[in-house]
């Protein structure tokens, strides 16, 4: 394809969807995602026209990889000059995840309590609309890429992934250090829209969630709702009647009950007391 039309597509997409130039690497505006919430808090949520970000740093706190969100657990230093900072923002990130696909482990690892929750399904391009409209913080989406878990210990890691110390240490290098975890979990095929709110140090470290504002239609950005297929008939009415109003379909999820409870979710608890041989800090020289 001659390099004129490529940039011409490019530019088209970019018209068309404006938050698509905040895209981190390849994930297209039309791909369908799926996420679990808890039904109650996803219901206020929509009701007061909010989408739940979490801080990364609290993931591992959570049962989750120990990989995740080690970026802003672990104390970054870089060096420019005779200078030597201490990266000091990383409280300022949120993100929100997401699975490109339905699967029996999304359902086990994160629907404990069947009763409790629901599976949202919507589209890139949906989501990122919803929160473009926040104009206080910065939003970026990307695929969250896959290495090795030994690539990962090495205290280079983000220096050979960026080619240069420089390119972490702004806003959207920052938000790409979200997009890594290890080759192990590659069947999640993740995507991420990160969130960038703004606070003074003191109110950074009370914050491990932020609500990011959005359309005054929920609806919008709602393809439908799926139900726990192991959860009971009240709570599937109960969903159904709550969400009426926002929402055009709402279905019990045809997966397997059985394939469900025989889904093999070890791989989510590789936590373990040396912390994986991660290094206690990271430092770069620029």
């Amino acid at each position: 394809m001659p390099l004129r039309q490529i940039v011409e597509e490019k530019q088209a997409i970019i018209n068309s969807c404006p938050y698509y130039k905040n895209k981190l690497n390849k994930v297209k505006p039309e791909q369908t995602i799926y996420r679990i919430e808890c039904f109650d808090c996803f219901l206020d949520n929509v009701k007061n026209n909010q989408l739940y970000f979490a801080w990364p740093g609290k993931w591992k706190d959570k049962g989750g990889d120990i990989f995740d969100g080690a970026f802003v657990r672990i104390p970054i230093y870089f060096r420019k000059g005779n200078i030597l900072a201490n990266h000091a923002y990383r409280q300022d990130y949120f993100c929100q995840c997401w699975s490109c696909k339905e699967s029996e482990t999304m359902w086990k690892q994160y629907s404990k309590k069947p009763d409790e929750n629901v599976m949202i399904v919507s589209t890139v391009d949906k989501v990122m609309k919803q929160i473009w409209t926040d104009e206080s913080c910065g939003k970026y989406v990307g695929m969250v890429k896959y290495r090795p878990v030994e690539n990962i210990r090495k205290e280079n890691f983000f220096q050979s992934e960026f080619n240069a110390s420089c390119n972490i240490f702004n806003e959207i290098g920052m938000a790409q250090t979200f997009l890594f975890k290890p080759d192990n979990l590659s069947y999640e095929r993740e995507v991420r829209f990160i969130a960038r709110m703004k606070a003074e140090q003191e109110q950074q470290k009370e914050r491990d969630s932020i609500l990011v504002n959005i359309l005054s239609k929920p609806h919008d950005f709602i393809d439908k709702i799926l139900i726990d297929p192991r959860a009971s008939r009240t709570f599937e009415i109960k969903a159904r009647n709550a969400l009426s109003q926002y929402c055009t379909t709402v279905e019990r999820s045809s997966r397997s009950q059985k394939a469900i409870e025989e889904a093999d979710i070890s791989m989510f608890y590789k936590a373990n007391e040396n912390n994986y041989g991660l290094p206690e800090k990271y430092s770069f020289t620029e």
